[in-house]
């Protein structure tokens, strides 16, 4: 007996000794809803994460991906504690036009809760070069100084991509023709310019 309670009391004492030694590190976390621009949360919405602005511009190195769940959140585990860009979209909705686009340093080895992240938005635009001599250039909402595309050939058509919703004008012009355009961005439509 006396032999299973020395035993009995070892065990405690390795057990508690271990307990108050042993320290496990919190990872770093991320947690943020993604909301649409009515204020709804966005439920399978594709986020990708970026440790640098050059990375998320150009769409490379893409650190992680997820998706929100049905109530438009993100979980993400075992980050580093720096700063990420993130790009997210489901359908026709991004944070393109948005100014969240970048956190902020994360802390170390706790949840970093942020605010919900707002999408917009985006279409895109199709001009038709329709004339039968000259290529056009494209100028877009009133910026007739540095053309969008210049020389769009004779039959092309050019996508303009990635606008943000509402209204946008679009100026065409081939050094003999010009015309302006007004048209509409809105989700799900594209509108087709055909110039002249």
């Amino acid at each position: 007996m006396k032999y299973f309670i020395k035993i009995f009391l070892g065990c405690i004492l390795a057990f508690t000794f271990s307990a108050c030694v042993r320290t496990t590190a919190v990872p770093t976390e991320l947690k943020v809803q993604v909301l649409d621009d009515q204020g709804y949360p966005v439920a399978g919405a594709h986020v990708d994460l970026f440790e640098t602005k050059t990375d998320y511009l150009n769409s490379t190195n893409i650190v992680l991906t997820t998706t929100t769940d049905q109530n438009g959140y993100i979980y993400v585990y075992n980050l580093s504690p720096i700063s990420y860009y993130y790009f997210i979209s489901v359908g026709c909705l991004d944070n393109t036009y948005t100014t969240n686009r970048l956190t902020s340093p994360l802390v170390p080895n706790v949840i970093n809760v942020y605010d919900p992240i707002f999408l917009g938005v985006v279409g895109k635009i199709k001009v038709e070069n329709n004339s039968s001599f000259y290529p056009c250039d494209i100028y877009l909402d009133g910026n007739t100084t540095t053309p969008y595309y210049s020389g769009l050939a004779v039959g092309a058509v050019l996508t303009i991509p990635e606008l943000q919703a509402g209204n946008h004008t679009v100026e065409v012009y081939n050094g003999h023709t010009d015309e302006v355009f007004h048209t509409t961005i809105s989700c799900g439509v594209t509108p087709t310019i055909s110039f002249p």
